[in-house]
């Protein structure tokens, strides 16, 4: 049991009881109320990220109150209400805005134009015997967004590639950095994932400004086939953008029958095949789990983690379609795909990220996944996908349930 006292500026005490295990923890607090005139304590400035979700907390004090009232200083967002002592815009005046029955403001998908600014909260004793105010000050600051990018269509060895990541809006600062299959691409390492290079220079990232990068090679190989990332970020948030770039074979000018032969048996001709697709899987705390994931006709096979997100803010895409995708922007998160396991109604919506190989979780060379004393963290859906050029290729869609250490007492009822 934890208590909070009173004291001249919170005028309540605050209990938090806590019960904890090897499996979870849970705690509930209760405040007791202390009779006194309407306080609130002074607020500090705060910042909000464009789009996303954020309450303002009006640390009020006295019993008993009357009311809790929330003023925006400007009149964005339309209405003429006035408050009482400070003025403003007495609040919520659009639907994104809600008071809750505690006196706290939500303001859903915040946007800099009609929600930065100054706020005020009112605290009024019963009869309007007291009044306390307090304000703050909400900046909001705005995610980088990428423009969407792509590797040129049909690419052999020994031709050129650009590919240029611009940013089209957020706040400056902006830090623009290019990753291949996961490491930091440098014009010191000179074939990124490759064993040499026969000119010098070959590899360049020219950056033009803080908004524009462009990372050029001079004469691509196959082994700079793979998954190209541009990151950007600044102060309110880290976005990325993923393509996949497969580089063919070189075309000989000269005629033999050897290479007619081998020409007209086209390589990798058909799609991939499943060996062993990927399945749900569920493990124990602290194990180590390996997550098969395997095809036939040579093809890239690559991760990747989803992310849920509200499907009324983006478009939601079909089971199928991820295979078609060659580009997917997110921020924080990944490409859309929707449905997994479910038998009807509403369906999930998950946004796809690109898994970095690490100590934890990594691809084997035969593309399942590996993960190193799993965590209940681990959990999730997860999303393989293998693609050798032709046709749409494979993905398949997974869940990974992780159980407590303790799980299989509980499962036969010894806990």
């Amino acid at each position: 049991m934890k208590k909070t006292e009173p004291n001249k500026h919170t005028f309540f005490c605050s209990y938090s009881c806590t019960a904890s295990n090897d499996v979870h923890s849970i705690s509930h607090s209760g405040r007791i109320n202390v009779y006194g005139p309407a306080f609130v304590r002074p607020m500090k400035n705060l910042t909000a990220i464009s789009g996303h979700n954020i309450h303002l907390h009006c640390p009020a004090a006295g019993y008993p109150l009357e009311s809790i009232v929330w003023y925006k200083r400007s009149g964005n967002g339309g209405g003429g209400g006035s408050g009482s002592g400070g003025g403003g815009n007495r609040l919520p005046q659009n639907h994104r805005q809600k008071s809750l029955l505690n006196g706290t403001l939500l303001i859903e998908k915040v946007d800099r134009s009609s929600d930065e600014d100054a706020y005020r909260c009112e605290v009024t004793g019963t009869g309007g015997g007291s009044k306390a105010t307090s304000e703050l000050f909400m900046r909001v600051l705005v995610a980088p967004v990428i423009s969407p990018f792509s590797p040129p269509p049909n690419l052999r060895e020994g031709m050129r590639v650009m590919l240029t990541c611009s940013v089209v809006e957020g706040d400056s600062p902006v830090l623009i950095q290019f990753l291949k299959d996961g490491e930091p691409i440098h014009e010191a390492s000179e074939a990124v994932g490759s064993s040499s290079s026969s000119r010098p220079n070959r590899i360049k990232l020219e950056v033009a400004n803080e908004f524009s990068a462009t990372l050029y090679i001079a004469s691509v190989t196959a082994d700079d086939s793979g998954n190209y990332t541009c990151i950007a970020s600044n102060m309110a948030a880290v976005t990325t953008y993923s393509i996949v770039m497969k580089v063919n074979g070189r075309r000989t000018s000269h005629f033999s029958w050897h290479s007619y032969i081998l020409n007209a048996l086209p390589i990798c001709a058909v799609p991939p095949k499943w060996k062993f697709a990927p399945s749900d899987t569920e493990a124990i705390e602290g194990q180590n789990v390996v997550i098969d994931c395997s095809a036939s006709g040579e093809p890239r096979i690559w991760w990747e983690r989803a992310y849920d997100k509200p499907s009324m803010d983006h478009r939601v895409m079909g089971p199928h379609s991820m295979a078609a995708v060659s580009g997917t922007s997110v921020t924080s998160a990944g490409g859309p795909i929707s449905g997994h396991h479910q038998s009807g109604g509403h369906q999930p919506t998950h946004y796809f990220r690109t898994l970095v190989s690490n100590s934890h979780m990594h691809t084997l060379e035969n593309g399942s996944l590996m993960i190193r004393d799993v965590a209940e963290e681990d959990s999730g859906v997860y999303l393989c996908q293998a693609n050798n050029g032709v046709g749409s290729g494979l993905s398949k869609v997974i869940t990974l349930k992780v159980h407590g250490k303790w799980w299989w007492l509980k499962s036969f009822g010894l806990l």
